[in-house]
């Protein structure tokens, strides 16, 4: 394939995924959802105290006021639970949603083709479900994969063969890495295929493997670079969010020395920040879906600008080959006669 040798401008494909960024801001709010949907969780750590003592004296004492709240409020602590539950189940929902929408409109707007936000909301429903099997699929492969390497090191950890254990992670933490790395290239390509071409789960899977073999040094250093400028990034959001809150840092800490907490600064400060976090991150999820976008219209030209037809693409090139052969002969009789 032509479009599989040609150099390809990773500069001017940043340049092009941060103007379609800037000019079509509605894209922030499928950015948001995502950002809202793919960012949930919660690290819990419980450091014990240096006196293993008082340790043992305080638990008693914490189980029994748990044990006290739960006799007390338990339909209120199961009632938290689900609605927690609900509203985890509803971000993620949002999320899968957002991907989808802002897919399609990314894919439309490389196409030249007016869209908006309502448009997009729908198409990301439409390929809700698609988008959730697909996730869970790879999720499910990944915690396979991960199992079966990491049995045989537990194994061996509880039969107190260190070394082997030791060895043995060695050898598996690259190749682990490596399959996750390529499970997230078969992700990024697949959700393209599904939203794009609209094509069935398995078939976009299997697409997305043919052209990510075909250009995976291509994709590595597609992925580099947008590493690089992740940090980048990152370290410049910091920095503009910390020096946008100095007033209100300065207007809590002047508060603080006169003896009293300024309740109002601090709750400002973290609502600014936290609005100004969102704000940027979901920017930035638009520009790195917008860079694969774009990075897969230059190994794939084919795919965006004819959706239609690249539904059978892989069926059609045999056919394609004997008809062009057909034709070259009937040509070939029709000059000879």
């Amino acid at each position: 394939m032509k479009n599989q040798s040609k150099n390809i401008n990773y500069i001017q494909i940043l340049k092009n995924a941060w103007k379609i960024t800037w000019e079509n801001k509605f894209l922030w709010w499928f950015g948001f959802f995502v950002a809202l949907g793919g960012g949930g969780v919660f690290n819990h750590n419980f450091n014990s105290s240096e006196n293993n003592n008082a340790g043992e004296e305080i638990y008693p004492e914490i189980v029994e006021k748990m044990s006290y709240y739960w006799s007390m409020y338990s339909e209120w602590i199961i009632t938290g639970i689900i609605i927690l539950i609900l509203i985890i189940f509803i971000l993620c929902a949002l999320g899968i949603i957002g991907r989808g929408g802002l897919i399609n409109s990314l894919i439309e707007i490389n196409k030249n083709n007016k869209t908006k936000f309502s448009f997009g909301f729908k198409k990301g429903k439409k390929f809700f479900w698609k988008l959730f099997v697909l996730n869970l699929i790879l999720g499910i492969i990944l915690i396979l994969i991960l199992a079966i390497f990491s049995f045989p090191i537990v194994s061996l950890l509880f039969a107190e063969a260190y070394g082997s254990a030791v060895l043995l992670s060695i050898i598996a933490i690259p190749i682990v890495i490596s399959v996750f790395i390529l499970v997230s290239f078969l992700r990024t390509y697949s959700q393209i295929y599904l939203v794009g071409n609209e094509t069935r789960i398995v078939k976009s899977i299997s697409l997305a493997y043919n052209i990510l073999k075909k250009n995976i040094g291509k994709s590595v250093l597609m992925s580099i670079i947008l590493m690089a400028v992740g940090i980048i990034i990152g370290i410049a959001i910091i920095i503009i969010i910390l020096i946008l809150s100095i007033p209100f840092i300065i207007w809590g800490i002047a508060s603080f020395s006169t003896g009293s907490l300024n309740l109002v600064a601090i709750i400002i400060t973290g609502l600014f920040s936290f609005v100004s976090y969102f704000i940027f991150k979901s920017a930035y999820i638009v520009f790195v879906q917008a860079t694969w976008i774009l990075f897969f219209n230059e190994i794939a030209t084919s795919i965006i600008n004819n959706p239609k037809k690249e539904l059978q693409i892989e069926t059609e090139k045999v056919s394609n080959l004997g008809h062009s052969e057909i034709l070259s002969k009937k040509s070939s009789q029709n000059e000879k006669s």
